[in-house]
Parts: C-alpha cells; sequence; structure tokens
C-alpha cells in the first residue's frame, strides 16, 4: 500500500473513532438522506425543527383529517387520535367500526396519506366523555 492510500485509511479509522466516542456527533452525520429512524421521542425531541417535520407533518396531516371527520360526522363512534412518531403511526381510537370515519377522512382529504392509520378500540367516545364532564361540572 503506498503512503497516500495508508494515510487515507489512518484518517478514516480515526473519523470513524471519533463517531463512536461522541454519539452526538455520529447523530449529525447520520441525519442525510440515509438516516436511520430515531428510536426514542428524545431522539427525535433533539433533531433540528425541519428533520422533526418531515417525520410529524404526514402525522399531523392524517392526524387532522381523521379528528375533523371523528368530531363532526362520527361523533358516536370517534374517541380520539394519538401520534406515534417513533412508529410512525396515527392510532385513531373509536366506540366500535373505524373503517367509515378512516373512510370518510380519506374522502375529505383524498392528499392526505393514510397508510400509517392504526385503529384502536375505546371504552368511551369523545362525546360521552364531554357530556360526562358537563354533567360533572353542574
Amino acid at each position: 500500500m503506498n503512503r497516500s492510500r495508508a494515510r487515507t485509511a489512518m484518517w478514516g479509522a480515526v473519523c470513524l473513532g471519533l463517531l463512536a466516542a461522541f454519539p452526538g456527533a455520529a447523530q449529525a452525520a447520520g441525519s442525510g438522506a440515509g438516516a436511520a429512524r430515531p428510536t426514542t421521542p428524545e431522539e427525535i425531541g433533539a433533531l433540528p425543527p425541519a428533520e422533526q417535520n418531515k417525520i410529524l407533518d404526514p402525522l399531523r396531516a392524517a392526524a387532522g383529517a381523521l379528528d375533523e371527520q371523528g368530531r363532526e360526522a362520527y361523533a358516536a363512534v370517534y374517541a380520539g387520535v394519538r401520534l406515534n412518531a417513533v412508529a410512525g403511526t396515527v392510532e385513531v381510537f373509536t366506540k366500535g367500526d373505524a373503517k367509515a370515519l378512516v373512510a370518510a377522512a380519506h374522502k375529505a382529504s383524498p392528499g392526505v396519506n393514510l397508510s400509517m392509520v392504526r385503529t384502536k378500540a375505546a371504552k368511551y367516545t369523545k362525546a360521552e366523555l364531554y357530556a360526562a364532564r358537563e354533567r360533572v361540572q353542574q
């Protein structure tokens, strides 16, 4: 191996060693196109706002479309939504069948990707909980 290649190999090893020694440097170096998806909420919170928005904006759009339809036309079954940024999913909670709610959200917002939606069962709807709150406050 000639001297030039040996120096390049040595500096490459030094750089890799530094990235391993300083996890923050590895995260910053890995924030490019091929970077691994963050695995904890803290990792997502540590990202620059533009990187956070790349992860959260599609989830927010799906949650907004579901929430709008749930509060308006599907109040009889709708209980709420929750974003899971680490998993890249939106959970919609319903008391009963959620398929019609998801279909209505898709129809009202056709440009929104709803493939990450996961349905979960709820014991009470949001309307039932609000009604209970009103009874308690009287």
